[in-house]
């Protein structure tokens, strides 16, 4: 799976993940899909100070993973769409430990 592979290749633990996923279940109501998401995935790679192109790769990856399971015309997020997200992306004993698992 394209992310598993992003996150050994850039020594990123799952959590770094699950925290971007967090910041965007924060926000209910956005203008922009693409917008809010990186902006999100930002806030959390700068923290992990990752060189851009890998954190751009990341971005890219989570951002494919995103399209599939949003509608992009619609301006909410759902939670079940995003809870689907991560069971697309992590094993269940990392889903156990979310809030919106």
């Amino acid at each position: 799976m394209e992310i598993a592979r992003g996150l050994i290749k850039y020594g990123l633990e799952q959590r770094v993940i699950l925290d971007c996923i967090n910041e965007i279940l924060k926000l209910t109501q956005v203008t922009s899909v693409n917008e809010h998401l990186f902006r999100s995935i930002d806030y959390v790679l700068k923290q992990q100070r990752l060189p851009s192109a890998d954190a751009l790769h990341l971005k890219t990856c989570l951002n494919t993973k995103v399209h599939k399971l949003v509608t992009l015309d619609e301006e909410h997020f759902h939670r079940a769409e995003i809870k689907q997200l991560t069971e697309v992306v992590f094993p269940e004993d990392v889903i156990a430990e979310t809030s919106f698992a």
